[in-house]
């Protein structure tokens, strides 16, 4: 997760589809709760709106 997030500081949003900007502004927001509770993929999808598999294709990318 430590390396996603510093990708998170260089990603060009205007580069994301509207899932994945969703959750970027998802994990900025939430970023504390995130980290704090060791939140798993499932649940930040649940809670962003989305679907685990677009979370696995951000970090793939």
């Amino acid at each position: 997760m430590r390396s996603f997030l510093s990708k998170l500081t260089t990603i060009d949003e205007k580069d994301l589809t509207t899932k994945e900007l969703k959750i970027v502004n998802f994990i900025k927001t939430h970023l504390k709760e995130i980290v704090e509770t060791n939140m798993k993929i499932e649940r930040m999808a649940q809670e962003a709106g989305t679907g685990y598999s677009a979370i696995y294709g951000l970090l793939k990318n």
